[in-house]
C-alpha cells in the first residue's frame, strides 16, 4: 500500500507536467481569463491546501459542499500505455480509501482516460483536501503512543508519577516510551463516495447557499462570497429566484459591493437589510444579535449607502435596532448628505432624540391595556409578527376568542414564511411535552443553548388541535404546487433529525447536521474520541450517565481509567508547540458501559488555560469507532465518523453526546456556560454539562425532517411502505438525507 504522496508521484512518468488552473474547471466552464486569472490560485500543485478559515478553492468546495470532485474534459485513453495508466488509477483508489473515501464508477472511468501525469497532478489537489478533512494531515501522538493498552495495564502510580512530572516541567517533558508494532488488522469502513463534478453541479453549490431558507454558518458566508469575487457579473443566470434569508442577502451584497459587481443592486428592501450589509462589510455580526465596530468607509461608499437607506428608510425599522444605528449613522457621516438622503437624516436625528414610537411599542401598549383586538388588528399587518406572538395571543383570550384570533390568523397565513411556518407547526405539535421545560438557541455565533424552565400558561387542546389543523393543510397545498415526487419512502429514523433551521453557529466539519440528528454508531465495540491542537492547555473528557441522567463516572486529566467499564484516557498533556501540536483519546468499551449502567456519554473539550478556543491557532476534535483497540494506528483516518475545527470564542465545547443503549451519536455542537472559577474541567461543570445530556431530550421537541418531508409528500406524491418502490427517497444514507443541509434549506423549506 503507498503511504506517501512521493512514493505515489514518482510512480507516475511526466508527474512535473504543469496543467494550467483553467484547465482543471470542466470544459465548459465561463470563468472570465484575465491577465491574474481569478483562479490561478485555485489548483496550485505544490501548495497547501487553503483550509476553510483562509480562501477557497474550487476543488476543496466541491469535495466539501457537493461530495464530487472537479476534472478536466478527458479523451478516450489509447491502448499504449493503458497497463500503467491502470496501475496508477488504482493505486490512487487505494489511497483514497485509506482516507475513508471512495471513487464511484463516473469517476474512476473518468481518471482511467487522464495520462499518468494528468493523474498524478489530481491526486496532489485531491488527497491533501480528503487529508485536511479527516485530519490525516496532522500528527497524533499521545502521551502514551501504546494506548490503550498501555494506560490499562499501567500501575496506578506509574500514571501519577509521569503526569506530575509533565506537569512540573511545563509540559516539556514526557516520558520516552518505544512505541509498538500494531497488528494491521481489517476493520469495516463507512466509506464516503466521491462522484464526478460538472459545471452545473458546482455552480449549484452557489445558488443553493444564496437560496437557502435558514442561517448558515460563517464558512458558507465565505463560499458565497468567494463566488462572487471569481466569477462576478457571470454569476447573473445562477442566483436563485429570490434569496429568501436576509443574512445570506446581505452576504451577497456585501461581496458584490466589495468587488464593484452590479449583481447585488437589486436585493434590499428594508433599512434592516441595508444595516445587515454595512454589517458584513465591517465583518460584524450579521444576524445583529452583537453590536458592530462599523468601519468608517470612503465617501463614495457612504453616498451609496446614504442613497440605498433612503429608498427603503422607515422609523420604525429603524428603532427596531437603534443603538445599530446610532453607530452606523455616525460612521456614515448622515449629517453630510442631507440633500441625498433627507428622510434619513430625519430619521436619524430623531432616533438621537429619542422621538420615535414603534410599531412594537403600539402592540405592547394593546396588551397592557388588554385591547385584544387591537392588538390583532395591528398585528395582521404584519403576519410573520403574528405568527410569533400566537402562543402568547391564545393564552391571552377565552376558547372563543382564540378561535377567532385562529381564523384571522388563517386568513394570512399566505404572507408568512415557510421556515417560520415548520416552526411554529413544530411548536405547537409538540407544545404540552414543552409546557415546564424548552431548549431555545439565541441567535447568535456562539452556539449556546438556555433551558427555559417554568410552566407556561395553558391552551385549550381543540385550539392546539386546530392551530396545527390549519397549518397542515396550508402547507400541504402550499407545496402541491412543486413538481410531482412520485412515490415517495421516508426513512423512520429521520423523526430523530431535526429540520436544520439554525446552522449560524455550527462549526465546519467532515459532515454537517442539525444539532440534534442522530447518527447511527453501527456495531462497532470501542468509541474513540480525539481532540488535536496547536497551544496551550486543552482537555478531552467523557462523562457517563445513567438511564435517568445520573452521572456514573467519568473520564479526564484527573482520572485516567476506569478499569470496572474497560475505559480509559491516553494521557493529559499540558502544551502543544509547532509543528506537530498535540492529541489526546478516550476509549469507551460499550457493552461494558451499559453493563455498568451507563446510557449516555458527554463529550467535553475544556481549553484550561481560558484563552478561548479562538485564540488557539488549530483544535480539532470528533470520534471514531474501532473493533480493534490496540490494532492498526491509534487514529486511523478512514474510521473517523465526524471531525469539526473548534474555532468558538469560549472554553468549554460539548460536540455530541452518544447513546448507548440505542447506539447512535445525538450531534450537539454547543458550547457550554464554564465555571468561572480554575480549574476548567469536569467537576467544576458537572451542572451545567448535565444540563446539556438532559437537553438532548428536548431536542425531540423540535420540527424534524420526517414531518418537513412528509408535507411535501402529502401534496406532491404518493408514500410508500419499502424504498423498492419509491421514486423519491428521504433516508439517513440513500436519496435526500439530513447531510444535504444546503439542498433541504433551498428545496424544501423556501
Amino acid at each position: 500500500m503507498i503511504c506517501e504522496e512521493t512514493d505515489f508521484k514518482s510512480r507516475i512518468p511526466g508527474y512535473s507536467l504543469n496543467l494550467s488552473a483553467m484547465d482543471w474547471l470542466p470544459s465548459n466552464s465561463f470563468i472570465r481569463r484575465k491577465s491574474a486569472s481569478p483562479l490561478s490560485d485555485t489548483f496550485q500543485t505544490h501548495k497547501k491546501i487553503p483550509t476553510m478559515h483562509t480562501k477557497k478553492t474550487a476543488q476543496e468546495i466541491a469535495i466539501l459542499k457537493g461530495g464530487f470532485v472537479l476534472m478536466p474534459e478527458t479523451k478516450p485513453a489509447s491502448s499504449e500505455g493503458a497497463s500503467s495508466l491502470n496501475g496508477a488509477v488504482a493505486s490512487f483508489q487505494a489511497e483514497v480509501m485509506q482516507l475513508g473515501y471512495l471513487f464511484n464508477n463516473q469517476l474512476c472511468g473518468a481518471l482511467n482516460r487522464l495520462s499518468p501525469g494528468e493523474v498524478g497532478v489530481f491526486y496532489s489537489l485531491v488527497i491533501p483536501i480528503l487529508r485536511t478533512l479527516k485530519g490525516a494531515d496532522r500528527v497524533w501522538k499521545p502521551l502514551y503512543p501504546n494506548f490503550p493498552a498501555q494506560v490499562m495495564e499501567a500501575e496506578p502510580a506509574e500514571l501519577f508519577c509521569k503526569a506530575i512530572m509533565h506537569y512540573w516541567s511545563f509540559g516539556q517533558w514526557r516520558p520516552e516510551y518505544q512505541k509498538q508494532d500494531r497488528i494491521p488488522v481489517f476493520e469495516d469502513t463507512k466509506f464516503i463516495t466521491l462522484g464526478l463534478g460538472s459545471t452545473p453541479k458546482f455552480m449549484a453549490i452557489f445558488t443553493d447557499l444564496l437560496g437557502s431558507n435558514a442561517s448558515l454558518n460563517p464558512f458558507d458566508h465565505d463560499i458565497i462570497r468567494w463566488f462572487v469575487k471569481f466569477f462576478g457579473e457571470d454569476l447573473e443566470g445562477h442566483l436563485p429566484e429570490r434569496i429568501p434569508f436576509k443574512e445570506q442577502a446581505a452576504s451577497f451584497v456585501a461581496a458584490c459591493m466589495e468587488n464593484d459587481v452590479s449583481l447585488g443592486d437589486r436585493w434590499g428592501s428594508t433599512p434592516t437589510d441595508v444595516l445587515r450589509v454595512a454589517t458584513a462589510i465591517s465583518n460584524g455580526d450579521i444576524s445583529l444579535a452583537k453590536n458592530t465596530r462599523f468601519k468608517s468607509p470612503g465617501r463614495p461608499v457612504r453616498k451609496r449607502f446614504c442613497e440605498m437607506l433612503e429608498k427603503v428608510i422607515n422609523a420604525d425599522d429603524i428603532a427596531r435596532h437603534g443603538e445599530k444605528w446610532k453607530r452606523l449613522f455616525h460612521s456614515l457621516h448622515i449629517g453630510d448628505y442631507q440633500r441625498v438622503a433627507p428622510r434619513s437624516y430625519r430619521i436619524a436625528d430623531q432616533l438621537r432624540n429619542g422621538k420615535i414610537i414603534t410599531f412594537r411599542s403600539k402592540v405592547e401598549q394593546a396588551i397592557v391595556k388588554k385591547d385584544y383586538a387591537g392588538a390583532i388588528d395591528l398585528l395582521v399587518t404584519r403576519p410573520g409578527e403574528l405568527a410569533r406572538r400566537l402562543d402568547h395571543l391564545l393564552r391571552l383570550g377565552d376558547e372563543s376568542e382564540g378561535r377567532d384570533l385562529i381564523d384571522r390568523f388563517s386568513e394570512c397565513l399566505g404572507a408568512v414564511d415557510n421556515r417560520l411556518l415548520i416552526q411554529l407547526l413544530g411548536h405547537f405539535r409538540n407544545r404540552e411535552k414543552g409546557r415546564s421545560q424548552r431548549l431555545v438557541f439565541p441567535k447568535g455565533r456562539v452556539a449556546k443553548a438556555k433551558m427555559l424552565t417554568g410552566e407556561v400558561g395553558a391552551i385549550p387542546a381543540t385550539l392546539v388541535e386546530r392551530v396545527v389543523n390549519r397549518l397542515e393543510s396550508h402547507l400541504t397545498e402550499r407545496f402541491s404546487v412543486r413538481g410531482s415526487l412520485g412515490n415517495v419512502w421516508i426513512d423512520p429514523r429521520l423523526k430523530y433529525c431535526p429540520v436544520p433551521l439554525s446552522q449560524r453557529s455550527a462549526s465546519p466539519g467532515l459532515v454537517s447536521v442539525a444539532r440534534g440528528t442522530r447518527l447511527p454508531l453501527g456495531e462497532k465495540s470501542t468509541l474513540r474520541l480525539f481532540v488535536w491542537w496547536i497551544g496551550m492547555d486543552i482537555d478531552l473528557s467523557a462523562v457517563f450517565y445513567s438511564d435517568s441522567m445520573e452521572k456514573l463516572f467519568h473520564l479526564s486529566y484527573t482520572n485516567l481509567r476506569l478499569d470496572s467499564i474497560g475505559s480509559c484516557h491516553s494521557g493529559d498533556i499540558v502544551r502543544a508547540p509547532k509543528p506537530d501540536g498535540a492529541a489526546e483519546f478516550v476509549d469507551i468499551d460499550i457493552e461494558k458501559a451499559l453493563g455498568a449502567g451507563c446510557r449516555y456519554v458527554l463529550m467535553s473539550v475544556f481549553d484550561f488555560s481560558r484563552l478561548s478556543f479562538a485564540q488557539h491557532e488549530d483544535c480539532c476534535a470528533g470520534w471514531m469507532t474501532r473493533d480493534y483497540p490496540d490494532a492498526n494506528e491509534v487514529f486511523d483516518p478512514k474510521s473517523v465518523e465526524q471531525k469539526i475545527d473548534i474555532r468558538t470564542a469560549s472554553y468549554s465545547a460539548v460536540p455530541v453526546v452518544f447513546d448507548l443503549r440505542d447506539r447512535v451519536a445525538i450531534w450537539m455542537d454547543l458550547d457550554v456556560n464554564a465555571a468561572s472559577r480554575r480549574p476548567s474541567n469536569v467537576e467544576s461543570n458537572a451542572a451545567s454539562l448535565a444540563q446539556i445530556v438532559e437537553s438532548t431530550m428536548m431536542l425531540e421537541n423540535k420540527p424534524t425532517l420526517h414531518d418537513l418531508f412528509s408535507l411535501h409528500a402529502a401534496g406532491r406524491g404518493t408514500i410508500v411502505d419499502t424504498r423498492e418502490e419509491a421514486d423519491s427517497i428521504f433516508s439517513l444514507y440513500e436519496g435526500v438525507t439530513p447531510f444535504h443541509i444546503d439542498k433541504i434549506l433551498s428545496d424544501y423549506l423556501v
